[in-house]
Formats: C-alpha cells, structure tokens, sequence
C-alpha cells in the first residue's frame, strides 16, 4: 500500500498541467477549480491560456482525445467527473486541519518554476496553539521561571536535556502556558527537511467543495514568527523536540536556519516572515542521553547556538504531591503508596540490569489516567486497577519478548498490587 506522500505525488504528477493553469490564473485574479479547468475541451483552455498570457505549450501535456477534441478522461457527466476527482481528493490528500503541522508533501515543486505567487498561503490560527487542560509541571528547582528569564531575549536555543518520560515536552507545554502563549512543535527526525521548518506546496481539499487546492503550508519556524506576530503577549514558543535525533548531516539544515529571529525568507512564493518590533520567540529544545538509540552528537556549530539544561526526575515527595494535586481524590494514599513502591522497584531492577527500562513518571501519569477513565466508565475499583497495571505496566514487558522480564513486572505487579490474574477476558 503506497504511503500519503507517494499517493500524494502520484495525484499531482497526473494534474499537472491542470495545476500549472490553476495557479497562472490565480496569479491573474481569476478562481478555478481543478473540476472546471478538466471539464474544458482543447479550444477552450486555448482561449483561456491566450486570454490570460499563459504559455500554450501546457497544451502539449494535456491528454486531449484527438477526434472529439475533449479531454482522455473526460466523462459524460460533469457531475459523474467532479465526484470522481472528490474522491480522488480524498483518496489522495488529507484535510487542512491535519496538514496544518504537516510540512511533507511529496510535491516536486521545481516542475510548476521558482515563484508562486499566486497560490493561498496557509496560515496557523495561533489561539488553537495555545496550552490549556494540561496536566501541571511538577517544579525541581524554579527551572520554568530560570527557563523564561533566560530564553526571552536571547539567541540561543535552551536545550532540555534528560532521560524519557521525566517531564521535558511537559516542561514546554507548561512554560507556553504560563506565558498565555502558543506553542510550536517542531519533532526532529533523521528525515528532516526544509519544508518542515520553512513550508510546502501542498494539495488541500475545500471544505465544503472537496475541491483540489494548490497551497502553501508554513514549517514550523515560519509558523512560529507568524504567531508570534499575531498573538496577543507578542510571544511564541518554539520547540524542536528531541533533537538529538537528527541525522549529522540532517542538523546542518537547522543550522542555517537558527538565525529565524531576523527572519526567513521563502524564495519559491516570494514571501519574508520577520518578528514585528517588541515580538519574541522563546526557543525551546528537548534532548535524550546520547546512549539512548537514535540518538547522535550535534555538530559544533550547532552546539554553538545552544545552551543547556540538565532536567532530573521527580522525587518520590513530588510524585506524590503531583498525583494529589492532580486526581484529587480519585487515588487513595494506600494506592499511591503501591504505584511509588512498584516504581521504585522496576527503577531498581533497571539499575540492576534486570530489566531493559524501569517505569518514568510519565508511565506513571498514564497508569493514573487508565484508572481514572475506568472509574468514569463505572468500573470498580479492583477492575479499575487490573486494567490500569495490565495496560500501562505488564503489557510493557510481555510485549517485548523477554520472557525473564515479563515474568518480573508480573510478580512485582503482584507483589505492590496484590494483583495475581492479569488477564482481561
């Protein structure tokens, strides 16, 4: 089965032509879509390409049936051919809402020239980045305040380093949050490109018409200054998460592109984005040890532009304090005493070598919301805590094909929790 991006890229190879006239009369001030420009014949889009100064040789690319002077795939309906290409659409493209933080489109933007001019640029609604309804930031040592003091006027990235699962993305959403500003993800991966940081050209459906649009979608940088500049507080925060994760040769793309508060410019639509006087963006980074997989040094230059944070764990008080202030009181001290034993001990047979990971807090946070969806769906307490340990804590380790490992979570699960039957059904 071919991937989003392939089917995507297959779509705009078989309409090219029709893009490129789309996007010529769009220059011009005239509106069609993809449907209307296909439903032409031959003399038609003549006139068209001669009316509005368009080369005629996209005349040569189109598959013209040569007695009947209508197009190959033109049917007898204009309904039966706007439905076709509908669902083509869908088959092809995602909707807007879900390639608003999308940058991949499997476009060859080289094939329609260098300038796009006359196609729509997607701008993000920065009040749907902002962070509400999150769970709280357990502070260690006043870092979301020493964060903010440090990044607003600054020009390097603060870098979040530690181990998964202890907070870090948290951290982010939690500083965005106190500041009432929206937040910008950018997730790092060995495939990175410019278009994730800068923007695309991408094939979006109407909403209403599901027709085709040729449009550009802003990265991730070029979303963050256009929020920046929108929001009320003045203020983005941006985050390239897990950073360590690009590729040698991969960083080299963000290197050039860290200067972003002096603006960037997106050569292939003609369009600079440049932070307004008095905006700012409070640039974020999060970052795994480097013995993790996946994981590779970042290059000199790069750490040049970087400043770093060393995040620990919580204690046992915090955690404690955080399931407190978090569930009220859904959990019952004898039970948040079990879920800090069995942590402590996966911990320990971690360190030990037992086990390959032991439990993080984030684990910990999701084993809670396994029980607390369970009691919302008037399960009992003991059904509620089976479910929350079979999914969040033994389902971990019988997964993974280790049968000693397996056998350990089941006996600790047993021995913090009294549970002795972890099946389901």
């Amino acid at each position: 089965m071919k991937s989003a991006k392939d089917r995507n890229r297959d779509f705009y190879n078989k309409n090219k032509p029709y893009l490129k006239i789309q996007i010529g009369l769009k220059e011009n001030g005239i509106v069609k879509s993809l449907t209307e420009i296909k439903t032409l014949t031959k003399d038609q889009i003549t006139n068209l390409l001669k009316e509005n100064n368009l080369s005629l040789d996209l005349l040569n690319e189109i598959p013209f049936v040569k007695d009947n002077n209508s197009l190959s795939d033109q049917t007898d309906s204009k309904n039966d051919l706007s439905k076709n290409i509908s669902k083509e659409i869908l088959d092809n493209t995602t909707n807007e809402n879900e390639n608003e933080n999308r940058s991949v489109s499997g476009i060859d933007q080289s094939i329609l020239g260098n300038k796009f001019s006359g196609i729509d640029v997607v701008y993000p609604n920065w009040k749907n980045k902002l962070q509400e309804n999150i769970i709280p930031y357990m502070e260690r040592n006043g870092e979301i305040d020493l964060i903010i003091e440090q990044g607003l006027g600054s020009d390097k990235i603060l870098n979040i380093c530690g181990e998964s699962g202890i907070g870090k993305t948290l951290l982010c959403k939690t500083i965005a949050q106190k500041l009432k500003s929206p937040l910008v993800f950018v997730g790092c991966h060995d495939n990175l490109t410019s278009d994730d940081l800068e923007g695309s050209i991408q094939l979006l459906p109407n909403d209403q018409t599901k027709e085709v649009q040729t449009k550009y979608v802003l990265g991730g940088i070029a979303q963050a200054i256009h929020c920046a500049n929108n929001s009320e507080t003045k203020l983005c925060v941006l985050v390239f998460d897990e950073i360590n994760t690009l590729l040698p040769n991969v960083q080299k793309i963000l290197n050039n592109r860290t200067n972003f508060k002096e603006g960037i410019e997106i050569n292939s639509i003609g369009l600079k984005l440049k932070l307004n006087d008095g905006c700012q963006i409070l640039c974020l980074a999060t970052q795994n040890p480097a013995h993790y997989n996946g994981t590779y040094p970042l290059n000199t230059e790069l750490l040049s532009k970087i400043e770093a944070l060393a995040l620990d764990d919580l204690d046992d008080k915090r955690i404690i304090q955080l399931l407190k202030d978090t569930y009220d009181d859904l959990l019952s001290p004898d039970l948040i005493e079990q879920i800090i034993e069995f942590k402590n001990t996966m911990v320990n047979n971690h360190v030990n070598g037992k086990l390959d990971k032991g439990i993080d807090t984030r684990e910990v946070i999701a084993f809670c919301n396994s029980y607390k969806r369970a009691i919302n769906n008037k399960r009992k307490e003991d059904q509620a805590l089976k479910i929350a340990c079979h999914m969040n804590f033994y389902a971990k380790y019988s997964t993974m094909g280790k049968p000693d490992q397996e056998k350990i979570s089941k006996e600790t699960i047993e021995s913090c929790f009294g549970i002795t039957d972890l099946k389901l059904v």
